[in-house]
């Protein structure tokens, strides 16, 4: 087997089988055929991933454009590096003239166990979000509400921008358009 798949190559390649076996590395052992060479992942970069569903963000069907009047909910993937044990995410939504529409704090983990902490002048503890890790970062998952809020109600048409802060430093932001289907 090993001599055909030499030959082949051979003739693909316009040598001889020993010539082509020395270029590919010299070790008399030459690519199988059906084997596969596994890709080198694309370097962490943060940014806002969002979709309709969480079967979208999971399975890559991203969208930049959203009919707040027929949906339930905007699902939000925050890809961020350098998640602590507590960390808090300042999460706003901007109209395109520039008005925060919505606007909610969330606190992430990537510690597992982590499931609730306090935070000055609150009277009960609050939940701490799982931070995903993806690689050398995070995954924060978020949900805002559409259906019957005020996103839905009062059409804002154009491109929106939303915003996390992460810590209450550092910031990724992407754009999205609002339509209303009539």
């Amino acid at each position: 087997m090993r001599i055909a798949v030499s030959l082949i190559f051979a003739i693909a390649f316009g040598c001889s089988s020993s010539a082509f076996a020395a270029q590919a590395g010299a070790t008399g052992s030459v690519p199988r055929l059906g084997s596969s060479v596994t890709p080198r992942p694309a370097p962490f970069r943060e940014g806002i991933d969002l979709a309709l569903t969480q079967s979208g963000l999971e399975n890559g069907q991203l969208a930049d454009r959203f009919d707040f009047s027929r949906m339930r909910e905007l699902w939000v993937r925050m890809r961020a590096a350098g998640i602590g044990r507590n960390t808090p995410v300042r999460l706003t939504l901007t109209t395109p003239s520039g008005s925060v529409f919505y606007e909610t704090t969330v606190a992430y983990s990537a510690n597992p166990s982590q499931q609730v902490m306090m935070v000055p002048n609150a009277p009960h503890p609050i939940t701490v979000f799982r931070a995903k890790p993806t690689g050398s970062g995070h995954a924060l998952l978020y949900v805002v509400p559409v259906a019957g809020t005020a996103l839905a109600r009062y059409p804002v048409p154009g491109w929106w921008r939303i915003t996390a802060t992460i810590d209450g430093a550092r910031e990724i932001t992407t754009e999205f358009e609002v339509f209303y289907a009539q």
